[in-house]
């Protein structure tokens, strides 16, 4: 199989992960899709397995994913229709999923200004949509927080790419 369609698998791939944790979070319609993309996650760990130099960066960059809207979350940016002091598990789950594509997106974690673009655009219009069907409601005026989400997904961006290339102690 060429890398440019394994590649284009693996985007599509991601994108239903994205749909199925995205239905979970929706507002009076709780489902429990996000069981789903987790098992497509495992599913996907037996055909592109995370390398033990891997392991390291896919937990650095979970945490930071989860800590990251945990204080977005707890600072009033947005919120979401079940309340706690951690995001809900469908967007765990979703981290999860983005941290372990990230990692095996070759053609992509090597190119600092791609990154960037593709965070600052897909990372904020993510959550855009994601508030248009109601799965997390911004508490800030929609100009206000799409700026904090961009900044946000911006410099997201950057540690994800310095964890990318970091050595590995392995």
């Amino acid at each position: 199989m060429s890398a440019f369609l394994k590649t284009g698998i693996y985007v599509i791939f991601f994108q239903i992960q994205w749909w199925l944790c995205v239905f979970s979070g929706i507002e009076h319609h709780e489902q429990y899709t996000y069981w789903i993309a987790l098992a497509l996650f495992f599913l996907n760990l037996f055909y592109q397995p995370i390398t033990r130099p891997m392991r390291l960066s896919f937990l650095i960059l979970l945490i930071c994913g989860i800590t990251n809207d945990t204080l977005l979350m707890q600072l009033g940016v947005f919120k979401f229709s079940v309340q706690g002091y951690l995001i809900p598990v469908w967007l765990m789950v979703l981290w999860a999923c983005f941290s372990a594509w990230f990692l095996h997106a070759q053609w992509l974690n090597q190119r600092l200004i791609v990154i960037l673009c593709l965070f600052f655009i897909g990372g904020t219009g993510s959550y855009y949509f994601a508030a248009r069907i109601h799965a997390l409601t911004f508490l800030m005026p929609l100009n206000h927080s799409l700026v904090i989400m961009a900044l946000d997904w911006f410099f997201l961006g950057l540690l994800f790419f310095l964890v990318a290339r970091r050595p590995t102690p392995f």
